[in-house]
């Protein structure tokens, strides 16, 4: 029962739409608002970022909150493509290699050349890294608060029940991100 409960309420949250082109650009700018508003970021990269944001996000998503996926890859890395986690995770997603494999398995998407591509395109890293998330969403009975701590530290983690400060980052981000893309 409560299983049905959370994937009524995750359709409910994440309802699929149809975006038309006028709405789309709407989206991509107030993303890209957003971005440039939290992040020290060139506006050509922006842009990009938030192309990228708005298709993926809706291709694995549906309708998602624009402010989760911007606060997860400001989380991660403040949008810079940088090595972290002594090295594992690559680019603005801060993504694992053994995980981005998953993803690439999963959505049949050709990842040669997988690392540094992660590395120097923040457009493949955005793919991904939500691709990522669409499975964690998955795994976890479309929980996003789960989904979002997995993400970052780990599926045992997320199935503890355990709140993060990773989490409360997140939270906090997507307060000061106030706009309304509908």
């Amino acid at each position: 029962m409560v299983r049905v409960v959370k994937i009524l309420l995750f359709l409910l949250m994440f309802q699929s739409s149809v975006v038309n082109g006028e709405e789309h650009h709407d989206r991509v700018s107030e993303v890209k608002k957003a971005i440039t508003s939290i992040a020290d970021i060139e506006i050509g990269e922006a842009e990009k970022i938030s192309e990228a944001i708005v298709e993926y996000s809706s291709f694995y998503f549906g309708d998602i909150d624009m402010r989760i996926p911007v606060c997860l890859f400001y989380a991660e890395s403040g949008f810079v493509s940088q090595y972290g986690d002594g090295g594992l995770a690559l680019g603005i997603g801060q993504i694992h290699l053994a995980s981005a494999k998953e993803v690439c398995k999963k959505f049949n998407i050709d990842c040669s050349n997988l690392k540094e591509r992660l590395m120097s395109d923040n457009v493949f890293n955005v793919r991904i890294s939500l691709g990522y998330l669409a499975i964690l969403l998955m795994m976890l009975d479309y929980d996003i608060e789960r989904a979002l701590v997995a993400y970052n530290s780990g599926i045992l983690v997320a199935k503890s029940g355990v709140s993060t400060k990773y989490l409360l980052r997140i939270k906090k981000c997507i307060r000061r991100l106030k706009w309304n893309i509908d």
